[in-house]
């Protein structure tokens, strides 16, 4: 595929059904190496019942949502309510948590709720190799469990996701023997540089001028900020914030970015994740 029929594809994936990555919490337990959150200049907080019931309005009818962002959404205690009221307004969402803190009443909360998907980062299955990637707060057993419980008790989408940091190859076969006992999805990817703000040893020869991630999803804050990517930790790429801009407003601010082959965002120069070309080739994301 040429880079003029990618570049194509950017404005193709505008007008698709979107993606928004919803920081429901900017808190985490965690402190994973690959996470650029000591990067972060934002207060750590929760995302308000406002925020979210202003957010439940402002957001396309034909929306997916995924809470995540840079924090661990679970602490959010209004977490399941936000699940709720969207899916009222028929879009449905999906959970990205370490899984610490998902214990069977949290896990029942949010199945009640009606959530459509949850997805544990769990990079491996070594107490030792798991608190080197950790460093804080990360507590193995409890993830083991709590994922196990949770395979018996909702029938929903399960998947793991594994971050390839360099683990061995029989490490990565025993992650997705675990996921396969479990019912669960195995998603795998390679470490990033998290827009140049953490070192790796990968080097991307792609076009660092075309972007899927900014095409196709949309960073929102806990504070209800719009940002370029999850990447911009700092959030030096802002547009504003949702009681200010309109979905329509975001979308031509995206296309200009796109335009100018994202010049004017640092992040993505530095940037070797590959998912953003990955995006394009598959033309979108696999979310729903």
């Amino acid at each position: 595929m040429t880079n003029e029929s990618l570049y194509q594809k950017q404005f193709q994936l505008l007008k698709s059904s979107p993606l928004f990555d919803i920081e429901a919490s900017s808190a985490c337990n965690e402190a994973c190496f690959f996470c650029p959150r000591s990067e972060m200049v934002r207060s750590k907080n929760h995302m308000s019942k406002d925020t979210m019931k202003f957010l439940a309005n402002w957001l396309p009818k034909d929306a997916t949502v995924m809470f995540s962002g840079l924090g661990e959404s679970i602490f959010n205690p209004n977490l399941p309510f936000f699940i709720k009221i969207l899916k009222e307004k028929g879009i449905g969402s999906c959970l990205i948590t370490n899984g610490v803190f998902l214990d069977e009443r949290r896990m029942k909360n949010i199945v009640d709720a009606g959530i459509e998907e949850v997805q544990i980062s769990l990079h491996s299955l070594d107490e030792a190799e798991y608190q080197r990637i950790t460093i804080k707060g990360g507590k193995l057993q409890t993830v083991l469990d709590n994922l196990t419980k949770l395979s018996k008790i909702y029938d929903g989408k399960i998947r793991l996701n594994v971050v390839n940091i360099g683990q061995t190859e029989l490490m990565l076969s025993r992650l997705e023997s675990f996921a396969k006992k479990h019912n669960a999805e195995y998603f795998e990817r390679r470490l990033h540089n998290r827009g140049g703000r953490i070192d790796s040893n990968h080097t991307s020869t792609q076009d660092i001028k075309l972007c899927g991630i900014h095409s196709a999803v949309t960073f929102i804050t806990s504070d209800g900020d719009i940002i370029s990517c999850v990447n911009d930790a700092p959030g030096e790429n802002k547009l504003g914030n949702i009681r200010d801009f309109t979905w329509h407003k975001t979308l031509i601010w995206k296309e200009s970015n796109l335009q100018n082959g994202l010049s004017c965002f640092n992040s993505c120069s530095d940037c070797d994740d590959e998912y953003r070309w990955t995006i394009l080739k598959q033309d979108g994301v696999d979310h729903r």
